[in-house]
């Protein structure tokens, strides 16, 4: 599509002709290809990260009780939730580069299963009303 500065076209713009502007020609049944790939690729990355992430979990299992049955089940507790900058279960997992920021953030955490978790957040809270 041609912008309003008169024929200038900008990276990934198509002309009337198929021609796709990303420093050569490419029709458009292979920039679409590509962009495919592209999504194929992190989606694939994702679920290695995810099913890493899963694994790390059980194999440390509950630091409370030693419950190490189910992944679902275990979730990753901050020790200090002032140096937390996100939860790994919702963070990106499609590049490296965020891979390596959710590393640095399991180091930063206990494995907990989700009941120890509760009770964990509940003893904080007691103790913080109390303060």
């Amino acid at each position: 599509m041609p912008r309003s500065n008169g024929d200038r076209f900008r990276w990934g713009d198509v002309r009337k002709d198929g021609f796709i502007f990303d420093h050569h020609w490419r029709s458009p049944e292979s920039f679409n290809k590509r962009c495919d790939n592209n999504k194929t690729r992190k989606a694939n990355f994702s679920n290695k990260v995810s099913a890493w992430v899963d694994k790390k979990k059980l194999h440390k299992g509950c630091q409370h009780c030693g419950y190490k049955k189910h992944a679902v089940a275990l979730v990753y507790h901050h020790t200090d939730p002032s140096t937390k900058k996100g939860d790994i279960s919702t963070m990106h997992k499609n590049t490296f580069s965020r891979f390596k920021k959710i590393v640095l953030e399991i180091w930063k955490c206990i494995v907990l299963c989700a009941n120890c978790h509760n009770v964990e957040h509940q003893r904080l809270r007691e103790l913080d009303a109390k303060n």
